[in-house]
């Protein structure tokens, strides 16, 4: 049994419509844990990289032809927990004011420095 014959696929870009983008136009990123595939391909239209999601049986019908494959894994972030509220407006005015006076952060960045030793 040889490769499937794909020359291409029909996608849909939300701005320009549906086109035909060939295979060597296409990417196929696939998750490094989950094996969830996702293609990757740049509107001719619009000129977006686009993204668009593949289900289990197409992605392994993708990964037997010739589409360069991307492996993906998510960096570490995602997974972390947030341990403090949001920042707000007034939390960036502060570091505004804060990068505004040398004596201040100078003070900020020796603290930090001891710290770290």
């Amino acid at each position: 049994m040889g490769k499937p014959v794909i020359k291409g696929a029909l996608l849909e870009c939300e701005q320009c419509g549906v086109q035909r983008v060939m295979l060597r136009d296409l990417v196929m990123r696939v998750g490094v844990h989950n094996g969830r595939g996702v293609v990757r391909y740049q509107c001719r239209g619009c000129g977006e990289i686009r993204f668009r999601p593949l289900d289990a049986e197409k992605t392994t019908e993708m990964a037997c032809t010739d589409i360069t494959i991307e492996w993906w894994e998510p960096s570490p972030e995602v997974h972390e927990h947030d341990v403090v509220d949001a920042i707000t407006g007034d939390d960036i005015g502060e570091f505004r004011r804060l990068l505004a006076d040398d004596h201040a952060l100078a003070e900020v960045i020796s603290t930090l420095s001891e710290e770290l030793t």
